[in-house]
């Protein structure tokens, strides 16, 4: 019996949890589709490169999309979830491997990411044939992880920048990355309740809830530096931390429009 192509029967057994994984077949279109597309966008950032050439750089972008790609669970979850979970595998190995890199920041990825993706959804059963769809949400979700990357590094430095000794450095980075996301998500819970009853949100109540924020996140963060640091009281001066917080505003400068608030 002949089925259709991208259909489940056309899926062999055995994934990680007894479900359907890719076929052979499937695998090797798989791993075409993110091969043919990572070739081409290294090739836009190769001379970006100092250390490894264009074809290494390929090797490795393929082996981390392809890893994350053809994991077995994804076939078995809703479109949406199955590519948050992909662009997450992905960008743990990726951004290990080169979040160093010059390039990292440049590089186009997301139609590497949108290729594997367009594989997965296409046998998965989930998929509705919307590509345009799948691209906003790869794109989406990649902007996510990258956003995420640029705070790790802006805290990183900063914590750096202001208290310079590794230990210091390191204690600080602590207390204001993991203090940060409880932060934001009871303000913007917060938020989400008042639009509903409300409607829009005006102008001053938004600025209301980014005071919001930064208080709560200033107050925590420093709590749980002022209880790791031995002599908190030497370190964490007024003055200190400060200029902590007002670099944590444009780590990068006033120019660059990222910030950590």
């Amino acid at each position: 019996k002949k089925h259709p192509p991208g259909s489940w029967d056309e899926q062999e057994p055995g994934g990680t949890s007894g479900g359907p994984c890719l076929s052979e077949k499937q695998l090797s279109r798989l791993h075409d589709a993110i091969s043919h597309t990572a070739s081409r966008v290294v090739g836009e950032i190769a001379h970006l490169e100092t250390e490894k050439s264009e074809g290494e750089l390929t090797k490795k972008i393929v082996k981390s999309a392809y890893r994350a790609a053809s994991e077995p669970t994804l076939l078995q979850m809703p479109r949406e979830v199955a590519v948050e979970e992909f662009v997450k595998r992905m960008m743990q190995g990726y951004s290990a491997a080169f979040g160093q890199a010059p390039w990292f920041f440049s590089i186009n990825l997301p139609p590497v990411l949108c290729a594997a993706a367009w594989e997965i959804c296409s046998v998965s059963g989930f998929f509705d044939g919307n590509i345009n769809d799948l691209q906003d949400q790869i794109a989406f979700e990649y902007d996510v992880h990258l956003d995420r990357i640029l705070l790790d590094k802006a805290m990183w430095e900063i914590a750096s920048t202001v208290f310079g000794e590794e230990t210091y450095q390191n204690k600080i980075f602590q207390a204001i990355s993991r203090s940060y996301w409880p932060a934001l998500d009871e303000v913007l819970d917060n938020l989400v309740s008042e639009e509903q009853r409300f409607g829009s949100l005006t102008p001053d109540k938004e600025l209301q809830s980014v005071q919001a924020f930064a208080s709560k996140w200033i107050k925590d963060a420093m709590c749980r530096a002022w209880v790791s640091i031995e002599g908190a009281e030497r370190i964490l001066t007024p003055q200190s931390v400060l200029h902590l917080f007002q670099l944590l505003v444009v780590p990068w400068g006033s120019e660059d429009p990222f910030t950590c608030i």
